[in-house]
C-alpha cells in the first residue's frame, strides 16, 4: 500500500439509502478520483461524535477498493480523547481501508505529549502495513502552538502530510 497520490477527495455523511455505494464508487473511478478519505470519529471540544458510523465507513471502502480507489479513514481528535479516537478509528477500520489521516488541529494546539501519543498510538493499533498521514494547516508560521515538530518526528516512520483539505458534505458534488 503506498501513499494516496492523484486526485483525491474527503468524503462526509455517505448514506447508502442515498447513494449507494457502488455506484458512486464508479462514479469517482471514472472521473479519475484515485483516493477517497472517508469521514470516521469527529471529536471537538465539546462532542465525540461520528461523520459516518463504522459500519457506513467500511461500506464505502469496500466499494471505493473494488473500483480501484484507495480508501482512508480520516477523523479529527482532541486532545483528551486520544485513546477513544484511536479506538473509534480502528472501529471504522476494514481491509479495504489502506490508511488513516488524521486531523489534530484544535485539539492538539499547545500539546506536544499528546500529538506523540497520537502518532504512537496509531501505528500501534494500525501495524506498519497501512500508510498513517496527517492534514492540518496549511500555512504553519500562523499556527505557532500546534505541535508540527511532534508530527515531523513522526514522519520519519512512513508517514506523510496534507494540508488544507477540500471538502464535499455532498457526494453529488462531483
Amino acid at each position: 500500500m503506498g501513499l494516496p497520490s492523484g486526485i483525491g477527495l474527503y468524503l462526509r455523511h455517505l448514506d447508502p439509502k442515498k447513494s449507494d455505494p457502488t455506484r458512486l464508487a464508479d462514479k469517482y473511478a471514472k472521473r479519475g478520483v484515485s483516493w477517497v478519505a472517508i469521514g470516521g470519529p469527529w471529536h471537538d471540544e465539546k462532542n465525540t461524535v461520528w461523520v459516518n458510523k463504522p459500519l457506513q465507513a467500511q461500506l464505502y471502502a469496500d466499494a471505493f477498493k473494488k473500483a480501484g480507489i484507495s480508501a482512508h479513514i480520516w477523523g479529527y481528535c482532541w486532545h483528551d480523547r486520544i485513546e477513544r479516537f484511536v479506538r473509534n478509528m480502528a472501529e471504522c477500520t476494514n481491509g479495504a481501508v489502506e490508511g488513516w489521516l488524521l486531523d489534530p488541529e484544535l485539539g492538539l494546539k499547545g500539546r506536544p505529549q499528546e500529538a506523540a501519543g497520537l502518532f504512537a498510538q496509531s501505528r500501534a493499533q494500525m501495524g506498519t502495513n497501512r500508510v498513517l498521514g496527517m492534514t492540518s494547516y496549511g500555512l504553519p508560521r500562523g499556527h505557532k502552538t500546534f505541535p508540527f515538530e511532534a508530527f515531523a518526528i513522526a514522519s520519519r516512520a512512513n508517514f506523510w502530510c496534507l494540508s488544507s483539505p477540500v471538502s464535499f458534505d455532498s457526494v453529488t458534488e462531483l
